[in-house]
């Protein structure tokens, strides 16, 4: 039960979770995950090397890490992080040791490094608006440059980039 300082008479009960497509429900539900499992244990750098992160990467509910391949206290970590996550159910959904794909990025692992290039997920069907939608017409010829601005803002090879032009237009 919690009051309010701004209704000092009423107590209100809490209940597990909130409306799902609610205004508010996303940030409730990132600030839960965050005070559960991140702020004082996923996100402290000396809990990730003792495990095998060299990087945790993390927008809404994905997570992105480079682990320590040559140890298993990375598998470790995600099991911690799932258990203090209580009511969020967690999936491991890629592993691999060259490249996955994180939103709409596809992170490969290089000799010199990590590259990330835009990504097109094959159910993306490419079309934001019906064109039977009452937005104004600018609004319809719009999207497209929009959306081929932000590709290019993920990558910053141009020839990267000019394929994945070609693949969404």
């Amino acid at each position: 039960y919690i009051c309010s300082p701004f209704s000092k008479d009423k107590v209100y009960q809490v209940i597990k979770g909130t409306g799902m497509g609610l205004f508010h429900s996303g940030d409730l539900a990132d600030t839960a995950l965050y005070f559960l499992s991140e702020s004082k244990w996923a996100c402290n750098p000396d809990i990730q090397i003792g495990h095998g992160i060299d990087a945790f990467y993390k927008f809404k509910d994905d997570i992105f890490c480079i682990v320590d391949s040559s140890t298993q206290k990375w598998e470790h970590f995600l099991m911690e992080y799932g258990d203090r996550s209580s009511c969020f159910k967690m999936e491991l959904e890629e592993v691999s040791e060259f490249q996955v794909t994180y939103l709409d990025l596809l992170v490969t692992k290089g000799k010199r490094g990590y590259k990330a290039t835009p990504y097109i997920k094959p159910s993306n069907l490419g079309i934001p608006l019906g064109i039977q939608s009452a937005h104004p017409l600018s609004v319809h010829t719009s999207w497209p440059k929009g959306v081929l601005h932000r590709l290019s803002t993920l990558t910053n090879s141009m020839h990267d980039l000019e394929q994945v032009k070609c693949l969404f237009v």
